[in-house]
């Protein structure tokens, strides 16, 4: 797995030729990547040049489509409701493929402008027939932005059987609210018709280390010498009560679909490349798909891929005869799984 090694994280906004975050200005043609001067521009033009003309190109379709649409009315006639006519499906397939492209550019503007995309979608199609809920999260994860990807998750997952909220004229995102973040997860994603790839972001949301990272800023906080995580403290507590929601999150992943951890744990070449059109629940077929959602917030996430091992270390244990597809999988020595 060497490709691991180098895999690319998200660019933050700089000037992709010096690296400075002061001063800086958007290239015009894409509106994606940043430079300090017209003379790193051009430096890096040989090769920005290929992705510019992707991500314009694709924008210029949506906007096409959008004007005709706009010239009849059609976001006020039909709203909510775009996929039933054939003129906005193109449009919302245009807006997907821009989404797409900008996803494709590694750059945080980019994510930042496809997670837009894809909740404007929600608010043209809101039965979601090109499963914008499925890519939500993962942008959200990756720009740090926890609470409103569990607000989403909540949202989608405790609506997602309201037909008249999904179908209706009135927004659905405007029943977002501000959920405790760390709240009990057993409530929320009790039911098949949570994904995979839904219940692994909140995974993801739970394995963050925020209190590590207000500690770090804030080592005022803590008096010398005390172990602020010892068995009983309050930390210690929160410590612990984290640590058993995220092994039953990793237990609930693995009842959704056995082969999702191992593929992200250990992924081969054919999950990088172009996912299955067509999937069964349970299938490697849907844990490929899932992967192609979710892989990159992994990556992303500190000491996510470590907390995911051990945890599928610990679901082995306890039923050792059941894992033939982690087995197949596993790089280096595989764990003891009898006492």
């Amino acid at each position: 797995m060497e490709y691991l090694k180098v895999w690319t994280h998200m660019i933050p906004k700089q000037c992709e030729t010096c690296k400075t975050t002061e001063g800086l200005l958007r290239c015009a043609g894409c509106n994606t990547y940043f430079y300090c001067s017209r003379e790193h521009q051009a430096q890096d033009r040989p090769t920005h040049k290929g992705t510019c003309k992707a991500i314009k190109d694709a924008k210029k379709q949506t906007d096409d489509i959008e004007g005709k649409l706009r010239a009849k009315n059609e976001f006020e006639i039909n709203p909510g409701n775009f996929w039933r006519n054939t003129p906005q499906r193109l449009y919302l397939n245009a807006r997907f493929i821009h989404a797409e492209t900008l996803i494709r550019s590694w750059r945080r503007q980019g994510i930042e402008d496809a997670l837009a995309i894809y909740l404007g979608m929600l608010q043209h199609d809101r039965a979601d027939h090109q499963g914008c809920r499925h890519l939500i999260p993962a942008p959200y994860i990756r720009l740090g932005r926890d609470q409103e990807c569990y607000d989403f998750l909540k949202w989608w997952a405790t609506t997602v059987r309201d037909e008249e909220l999904l179908t209706s004229s009135s927004s659905p995102l405007s029943s977002f609210s501000r959920s405790a973040s760390y709240g009990p997860s057993k409530k929320i994603f009790n039911h098949r018709e949570e994904e995979p790839d839904l219940t692994t972001e909140q995974v993801l949301k739970k394995i963050r280390p925020q209190v590590g990272d207000i500690l770090e800023r804030r080592p005022d906080l803590i008096p010398s010498g005390t172990d602020i995580f010892e068995t009983g403290s309050p930390l210690g507590k929160a410590a612990d009560d984290l640590e058993e929601s995220v092994d039953k999150l990793v237990h609930k992943v693995n009842e959704l679909n056995e082969y999702y951890i191992p593929m992200v744990l250990f992924p081969g070449p054919a999950e990088f490349s172009a996912g299955p059109q067509m999937y069964t629940p349970g299938s490697e077929e849907e844990a490929r798909i899932c992967f192609m959602y979710t892989f990159n917030a992994w990556m992303e996430t500190p000491y996510s891929m470590e907390k995911l091992k051990t945890g599928l270390v610990l679901e082995m244990k306890k039923s050792p005869g059941s894992f033939e597809t982690a087995r197949k999988r596993w790089k280096g020595p595989f764990p003891k799984l009898k006492k």
